[in-house]
């Protein structure tokens, strides 16, 4: 095959839903986006031979039941055909025969066979007759019985069935039948739900506001006005076809004269269109989506969507056309040069400012227009009147000249302009033009009618149009290159297909049939022209494209559950073809073969078909061949217990049906009925009298269901529900936070009234808008407010605020504004600034009016939840309102004992907590969360889980999404628990470009236990595009269809509620638009396709960055970040629950940053449940369950705090986590060791360890002089970079974090020319290490050292002794200390899988002892804990779950210790501080949601209740206070906040009260030593010289009057003596001090200190020079006396301050209740440090004793 140059497809990534017809004013699209549901019904069973025992009797047969295929003259033909493994050894060359004829066709084939089936072309004449709602409603119930009847029986409809089909009319002005209240329709409603799917009823019921066809005398006279143009017959395009009015219409000649296709996005429509007229193609898909040909059609009519929105398509998203402008600039792309285009349009294309007109202008001669009446389409049952145009248009490549009317307007009406146009030719206008105000608020053009009919303004204008211009196109034909049509569009580019037993092949602008290179003259022909070399080579691909036709056909038949003996012929006939084909030509594999259709995209189907072993160079068939590989429901017709009968009854029917349990359990229905009630398994459910599960029915919504049972009567129901209803809540458990979306606007709305005084005439309106959570507060004029909403509740102006600096006004609206809004006030300063001739609006914080302002939300909120339950009607209202909405819920126990698990492996068995945890999965009513710590067995789990959903029915094909480096590993755990399961498992090379089609395949067409790929794998299983465009428009189109609505719902609010959607509905398009454009392969199987009906996602924490909504700004604690990957798997998530399919996630650390994240799985795996509650959005459900608080927080560099807004506050936790405890499988760490304690399995190191100490231990580090300075060069670089005085490129805060974090590990990270000091973190844990692998050396026991920084790479490797990174650094000091270099390992040196089991195998041997890792490497999936130990700690984690992961690698099942270490290194006032504050942030209210148990219903993630981080912070600040400081700090912020200037500076003399006494106390102590040693050294000072008077006596009493022979000697005494066996020496006398030489603490080497008859001072390192030292020691001396006058100024200093200070305190005792709450406070400080689980705060020395101290 020749191919000289490659041609690629194009692919069109469109990602929105076009509305059917008129949707600018009405709702048309389902907000569900369930799949097409299978009609079902009972299996017919039939009895066949199996093929084995169907083959000749003369066969031979071999071992095992596989056969071999081997080429020999004897030609055994009759062998392939039933056998599933052969040889590929080299084809027979008696079978060589061509079957290929010389008439071009083939033999040996079958030919097709022509259906005796009559055709049926008659069209059907429409009518236009107006008709009753009742009769359009029985026309289209008819209508949709007699579709679904041809579609099942699989043929054309008769002339009399198109008939009933043409009376179809959609449901437009029909919402009665849809009407759960309306029961005149009751009748037709309950026919409707049973013939449609449950996706085919929503969009029905959504279309009654929008689906109302054109009325046939519009599309009639378009048609005449296109005959006077010229157009008789060609090419057409009905862009939005309906039912297909618009062919109906055209006249017979045309209709039989054209090649006609159809664009609809409606099934039933599209599929009705498509029985109504036989010889049009009808593309059931958005007009974005549509596969036909560019530059191709004469004609594109239709009447376009009209709508504010936008379609996503590649070619046209820059022009940001709204959907009827896109149809007209796609439409231009589809008809040839010359080709004409009518559409009925919204009459914005034409007077709007979008820009489409000149888009026209430049491309098309524009033929005239027409402007309808407003009431055109009212006669037919449209409930709104709508202004439309006719558009006429003639694509013209060449056009020179503008029509430059088109593209003006004039105003027409006092709001108003028009098109030029119309204004020119008034004729064109069908009416009087006039205004009217929409339902936006603003003013739109109306045309009505007047005394003249419609047709004779028709009959008028017509002559205005051009007369017989349009001119046929000239096609030049090729008989071997066929341009390509309608029919051949659908085609993939690149694909082979076969028609009339010939063989084609698709380019991107033409198809041919194929020849041979001696039949084609390629002179002639495209460079990309194939061309076979040999006939045999044609016949080959003729034959494979025929196998990969039945293989698709048979998948196919699958998908549409078809009946057995069709599916089974079909299948009979691809294994015919597959195995004459082999007996002919070999193995498709072979590269002879398949190497022939190169990029066809069929390819890979093909080798799917084929299992290659290189081995034993076999191969097998594929299991399409032999059995279902995506499996129609089947007839399960036995069962050995009740619990199966329910389980399968349950996933069947969706209900227990006795008579499908009664077959399966061999007893009779009343029996079953009497077991199944009175062994507490099920109820009957009064309102419909089925009976169902005990455990569904004495779950979920329990208020409901008791108004149930008592309505009708159950009082037995009645009973077991009262006895598990929730304890209700009264008000004092509640919190009620203004802006809580739960409780009703009036409420708000009156408290305002009240608040403010207001009158009739000066009142506020409130609203609040569902979609974006937001409320709106539309406040009276300013001079109409009263007084307290002004004075009382307003913030007054600064007075230090100078012009032009401006103050804005705030009232007590723009407080009740921010509060409800979740929004800390905030009041600015603004003025202008002038730049470069612009003005430009600058502002500032004002700090005074801020403070003030939030003073005041403070006292209105607590106002409020005085006043909210003053009234006891209102009160128990509310509380009413929340116990049904949030406290209604009773959870459902999981009890597994039951299961027995016959395929699992006989040597392992579960815990009891595994089985409840594998039975919750197996609940097909629910979606499952494994949130349980590290090493519960969330793999066996899902394994047996899926095994046992396998085993049952419940579930068909099930997914495993792993992490990369867990994908070998899962796969050897799954066959270790079941040793028999056929796994898939996707190796990189099976996701490699080339193989993953093949891969993707496989998953459709095999029938596995179990697929198994990894998280960067599974990005590849894409979502079809048509279910992603549907998928992702559905909140397009919630906002859309809220918009549209406000008039109904709001009045003064309106301008600024669409305004926010608007913004809201742009963030999402904006970020749909990222997430569609992304490149895709559209050659594989949908996911949706696929048959999986079941996902497992391990580790799912991985997806956590799922994108959210939200109006906080500035807020901590709330995501920013969204990832593709989660919002790809947010995605296929909701498209499997859609398709009956279930989900779950597995994750130890779902929540790890912040809250926002269990928000975001909670829209993973219970969204609904979000909606019922009435939550559409972050904003909601913070509103519901949290608050943001202003509070200071420690700052970077550990020394003081700063200011922040932070989400960290959640109350009524108890709601909510029994809300999430409906999916989630909570095992934490403490209720893990509380199950094992008390498991009977008697397992081998089943318990995990615990600390040696019951704690942590925390290794405090001194920090090295070098980090002192550098902590002080961050804090000036910090204030820096708050001024704003650098430039943000040169230093901000994430490289001040970076370094900071750095240094605290090691110096030479900043600077490797540091000094590698032997107190140093990494010497430190060096010796630590090998301490503890003396200790426990004769065990072999393994340690874990994990550091997320400086991590080894390939370039950075440490050589001569140059620091390059920690990793090598540390593992070079092991080798030091005398550890064996081999016992050490990297968990970055191994990289693929085989590597990694060998090194886990190699830990847990005690043959490697050391193990360094970081959190992604080494935090997971690391089985490596059967010898651990010790965990170090390097650096802070910069999550709290990160230690989880870390600490889980030990502390977990399957060590041989009982008690292990943790080591935790923190260098004291360096930013490890900041980073112990941040962790605690994360980490404190997740551990308190989990271990709560309803009795604590606030938590605030800044009150610590963990231990070990509180601890840690303490430790690592360097200041054993801070966590105190840090409270009462919180304290004195909340009287900051409440505006008392005053009290801020009391509080700070209460500090100097407490502070200053001491300090006063230590400069006393050093003023009498100073004291002491200035008389002692009075005389010496006065005479010393050091040239003439200086003496030095040693310590044996000689006398040296010479510096240096003094200096000589003193170096004498430490040189001699290694130095680390040096000791303090004392060397001798200097000015009557002592002089001694010691090793400094910080590693600066020897050092000098003179003794005084008060104390030892250190005066400084050694330096060479004697003359230098002594220098230093007379200078330090001599300054004896100046320290002691400054000392004692100090002093005195000190003193007065003490006096003010209690004289601030005493001048402010009115404020006694302010002082009370702080000393208050202060003394619950102290109760909570005392708690057993807390470290009391002690004193510096004390502090020594209890921490590890390495000087």
């Amino acid at each position: 095959m020749a191919r000289k140059k490659k041609v690629e497809e194009k692919r069109n990534d469109s990602r929105f839903e076009q509305l059917s017809l008129f949707e600018l004013f009405g709702n048309d699209i389902s907000n569900d986006d369930s799949g097409t549901a299978q009609r079902t019904k009972s299996s017919i069973i039939y009895h066949f031979e199996t093929e084995e025992s169907a083959t000749r009797n003369d066969q031979p047969n071999t071992s095992g039941g596989e056969y071999t295929l081997r080429s020999d003259s004897s030609g055994n033909s009759d062998r392939t055909a039933n056998t599933r493994e052969f040889d590929i050894s080299a084809e027979n060359p008696s079978q060589e025969q061509s079957s290929f004829t010389s008439q071009g066709n083939y033999d040996g084939l079958d030919s097709q066979v022509e259906s005796d089936e009559p055709q049926i072309s008659e069209r059907i004449s429409l009518n236009f007759n107006s008709l009753s709602t009742e009769k359009k409603i029985e026309y289209n119930i008819e209508s949709i019985r007699t579709l679904k009847t041809i579609i099942e029986e699989e043929r054309k409809a008769t002339l009399n069935e198109k008939e009933i089909l043409a009376r179809y009319s959609g449901w437009g002005g029909c919402p009665q039948v849809f009407n759960e209240d309306d029961e005149k329709f009751i009748q037709e409603r309950n026919i409707l739900k049973n013939l449609l799917t449950i996706k085919e009823y929503q969009d029905a019921k959504a279309s009654t506001l929008t689906s109302f066809y054109t009325p046939l005398p519009i599309i009639e006279n378009i048609y005449r006005i296109l005959d006077r143009i010229g157009f008789k017959s060609g090419k057409i395009i009905e862009t939005s076809m309906g039912t297909g009015n618009f062919i109906g219409m055209m006249s017979e000649t045309m209709y039989q004269d054209s090649e006609l296709c159809g664009v609809e996005l409606d099934t039933i429509s599209s599929n009705i269109a498509n029985l109504l007229y036989d010889k049009i193609a009808v593309q059931n898909t958005g007009y974005e989506s549509n596969p036909f040909p560019k530059n191709y059609f004469d004609l594109a009519i239709s009447n376009v969507p009209f709508g504010n929105y936008k379609l996503h398509d590649k070619d046209f998203n820059r022009y940001n056309f709204n959907i009827h402008n896109y149809f007209f600039a796609k439409a231009l792309s589809q008809v040839r040069d010359g080709g004409l285009i009518a559409f009925i349009t919204s009459n914005d294309t034409m007077d709007g400012n979008s820009g489409i007109m000149e888009y026209i202008d430049a491309r098309a001669d524009i033929l005239g227009a027409i402007r309808l009446p407003n009431n055109t389409f009212m006669q037919n049952g449209a409930n709104t009147q709508v202004s439309s145009d006719i558009l006429f248009l003639r694509r013209n490549d060449e056009k020179v000249l503008s029509q430059s009317v088109y593209r003006t307007r004039s105003r027409v009406t006092e709001h108003r302009y028009m098109n030029d146009y119309f204004v020119q030719n008034p004729e064109m206008v069908f009416g009087q033009i006039d205004e009217r105000k929409s339902q936006f608020g603003n003013y739109e053009l109306t045309v009505t009618t007047d005394l003249e009919t419609l047709q004779d303004r028709f009959d008028k204008c017509i002559e205005s149009f051009p007369e017989n211009i349009y001119e046929e196109s000239k096609e030049e034909i090729n008989s071997d290159l066929i341009p390509i049509d309608i029919e051949h569009s659908t085609y993939a580019i690149n694909s082979f297909f076969i028609e009339k037993e010939t063989l084609f092949y698709r380019s991107p602008d033409y198809y041919y049939p194929l020849k041979t290179v001696d039949e084609v003259n390629l002179g002639e022909m495209p460079d990309d022209y194939i061309v076979f070399k040999t006939k045999r080579d044609l016949n080959k691909v003729y034959k494979m494209i025929s196998i990969v036709n039945s293989a698709l056909k048979v998948i196919d038949l699958q998908l549409k559950n078809t009946d057995e003996i069709t599916y089974l012929t079909e299948r009979t006939e691809l294994n015919r073809k597959y195995d004459d084909f082999v007996k002919q030509y070999g193995a498709l594999h072979k590269r002879t073969n398949i190497g022939l259709l190169e990029e066809d995209p069929n390819l890979y189907v093909l080798e799917s078909l084929e299992e290659y072993n290189p081995k034993t160079k076999t191969i097998k068939k594929a299991d399409l061949f032999f059995e279902r590989t995506i499996n129609p429901h089947e007839e399960v017709k036995s069962v050995e217990n009740l619990q199966d009968a329910i389980r399968l009854s349950m996933d069947t029917y969706g209900y227990l049906n006795l008579s499908y349990m009664s077959s399966l359990y061999s007893v009779n229905e009343s029996d079953l009925t009497n077991e199944l009630i009175s062994t507490g398994n099920a109820f009957i459910e009064p309102e419909t009298e089925k009976i169902v599960l005990a455990e569904e029915y004495l779950s979920g919504d329990i208020y409901e269901k008791i108004e149930t049972a008592q309505k009708y009567g159950y009082r037995d129901n009645q009973k077991a529900l009262e006895n598990v209803l929730p304890e209700p809540l009264s008000a004092e458990d509640i919190k009620a936070q203004m802006g809580s979306t739960w409780i009703p606007t009036e409420y708000v709305q009156e408290f305002v009234h009240f608040l403010f005084k207001e009158t009739a005439y000066t009142s506020a309106q409130i609203d609040y808008d569902t979609i974006t959570a937001q409320y709106y507060v539309s406040k009276p004029n300013y001079w109409s407010m009263s007084a307290e909403a002004k004075e009382t509740w307003g913030v007054a102006t600064s007075d230090n605020v100078q012009y032009p600096k401006r103050q804005p006004d705030y009232t007590g609206y723009d407080l009740v504004d921010d509060i409800l809004n979740s929004r800390i006030p905030t009041i600015r300063n603004y003025w202008d600034e002038f730049e470069d001739g612009k003005k430009k609006v600058r502002s500032e914080v004002n700090s005074e009016r801020t403070s003030a302002a939030r003073d005041l939300a403070e006292q209105l909120e607590e106002t409020w939840e005085e006043w909210l339950y003053s009234d006891y009607d209102r009160k128990q209202n509310l509380v009413n309102i929340y116990n049904r909405k949030f406290n209604n819920i009773k959870l459902r126990e999981y009890d597994g004992s039951y299961l027995s698990f016959p395929q699992m492996n006989r040597m392992i068995r579960l815990e009891p907590y595994q089985k409840n945890a594998i039975a919750r999965i197996m609940d097909t009513n629910s979606n499952t969360l494994l949130w349980q710590q590290v090493g519960a067995g969330k793999t066996f789990e899902m394994v047996a889980a899926g095994m046992e959903m396998k085993r049952l029915g419940i579930r068909k094909k099930i997914l495993y999404v792993v992490p990369n480096h867990l994908v070998s590993q899962w796969q050897k755990e799954f066959l270790t628990l079941y040793p028999n399961a056929k796994l898939l498992v996707a190796s990189k090379k099976d996701m490699a470009k080339n193989n993953r089609k093949v891969f993707v395949n496989k998953i459709a067409t095999s029938n596995y236990d179990a697929i198994i790929m990894a998280h960067s794998s599974f990005k590849f299983l894409s979502v079809g595009k048509e279910k992603e465009i549907e998928f992702l428009n559905r909140t397009i189109t919630q906002i859309t269809d809220a918009i549209e609505e406000m008039q109904y719902s709001y009045e003064k609010n309106t301008t600024k509620i669409v305004k926010q959607l608007e913004r809201t509905k742009r963030s999402i398009e904006s970020n749909i638009k990222k997430l569609t454009d992304t490149p895709r392969d559209e050659t594989l199987i949908p996911f949706e396709n696929l048959g999986i009906d079941y996902m497992f996602v391990d580790e799912a924490h991985e997806f956590k960055n799922l994108y959210i909504y939200t109006s906080m700004r500035n807020v901590a604690g709330i995501q920013t970040q969204h990832s593709q990957k989660a919002s790809d798997m947010y995605m296929k998530c909701r498209i499997l629950q859609e398709y009956g399919g279930g989900i779950c996630f597995a994750t130890g650390t779902p929540v790890t940053n912040t809250m926002a994240e269990l928000y975001n799985m909670q829209r993973f795996l219970q969204e609904d449940e979000l909606e019922k509650m009435n939550i559409h959005c972050f904003d909601a459900w913070a509103k519901a369950f949290g608050k943001v608080i202003n509070s200071f927080e420690i700052s970077v560099d550990g020394s003081r705090f700063v200011n922040r807004s932070r989400f960290c506050k959640f109350f009524n936790v108890s709601e909510l986590m029994t809300h999430f405890k409906t999916v989630a499988e909570i095992q934490t760490a403490s209720m893990l060791r509380k199950e094992l304690e008390k498991s009977d399995l008697g397992r081998r190191n089943a318990i995990p360890p615990k600390h040696i100490g019951g704690k942590p231990q925390v290794v405090s580090i001194n920090p090295s002089e070098e980090l002192e300075d550098y902590i002080s060069n961050i804090v000036e670089r910090t204030e820096v970079i708050h001024a704003g005085d650098v430039d943000p490129t040169v230093d901000n805060m994430l490289k001040v974090t970076s370094d900071s974090k750095k240094a605290s590990i090691d110096m030479r990270l900043i600077d490797p020319l540091y000094p590698d000091r032997e107190t140093g973190k990494l010497w430190v844990i060096a010796k630590q290490v090998k301490e503890i692998y003396e200790e426990y050396n004769q065990d072999q026991a393994t340690q874990l050292i994990f550091c997320d920084s400086s991590t080894p790479h390939s370039n950075t490797q440490q050589e001569n002794g140059t620091f390059s990174n920690v990793y090598d650094d540390l593992r070079n000091k092991l080798i030091q200390l005398g550890i064996p270099e081999d016992e050490i390992a990297f968990i970055h040196d191994y990289n693929s899988e085989a590597s990694k089991i060998d090194l886990f195998e190699k830990m847990n041997k005690g043959t490697i002892r050391i193990l360094f890792g970081s959190t992604p490497k080494l935090g997971a999936g690391t089985n490596v804990q059967e010898r651990l130990i010790a965990v170090h700690h390097v650096d802070v984690p910069w999550k709290a779950s990160d230690i989880e992961q870390q600490n889980g690698r030990a502390f977990r099942q399957g060590n041989m210790y009982q008690e292990i270490y943790e080591f935790r290194y923190v260098t004291k006032g360096s930013f490890d501080a900041y980073s112990w504050q941040m962790v605690e942030t994360k980490s404190t209210y997740m551990q308190q949601l989990l271990e709560g148990t309803g009795d604590k219903r606030e938590i605030e993630e800044d009150n610590s209740n963990s231990f070990s981080y509180a601890e840690v912070k303490a430790i690592a600040s360097g200041n054993p206070i801070i966590k105190e400081k840090f409270e009462v700090d919180n304290e004195v912020k909340r009287l900051e906040s409440l505006k008392k200037l005053y009290l801020k500076k009391k509080y700070k003399a209460q500090d100097d009260i407490v502070l200053l006494p001491k300090a006063i106390n230590t400069d006393q102590l050093v003023l009498k030593a100073l004291e002491c040693e200035v008389k002692f050294f009075k005389e010496e000072v006065m005479t010393m010289n050091l040239d003439r008077t200086f003496v030095f006596v040693n310590d044996h009493g000689k006398k040296y009057t010479s510096i240096r022979e003094a200096w000589e000697y003193i170096e004498s005494q430490y040189n001699s003596v290694p130095l680390k066996d040096f000791k303090r020496t004392y060397v001798g006398g200097f000015m009557k001090a002592k002089i001694w030489i010691d090793l400094g603490k910080s590693g600066e080497g020897y050092v000098i200190n003179i003794e005084t008859p008060a104390r030892m001072k250190r005066i400084d390192a050694c330096n060479p020079i004697g003359r230098v030292n002594f220098s230093r020691i007379l200078k330090k001396i001599s300054e004896f006396e100046s320290d002691y006058n400054h000392v004692k100024s100090t002093i005195s200093k000190l003193q007065n301050d003490l006096k003010v200070s209690q004289q601030i305190i005493d001048s402010k005792f009115q404020y006694e209740n302010e002082l009370k709450a702080v000393r208050q406070r202060q003394k619950e400080i102290n109760d909570i440090l005392n708690q057993d689980n807390q470290t009391p705060i002690v004193d510096s020395e004390m502090e020594e004793d209890n921490e590890l101290e390495f000087a």
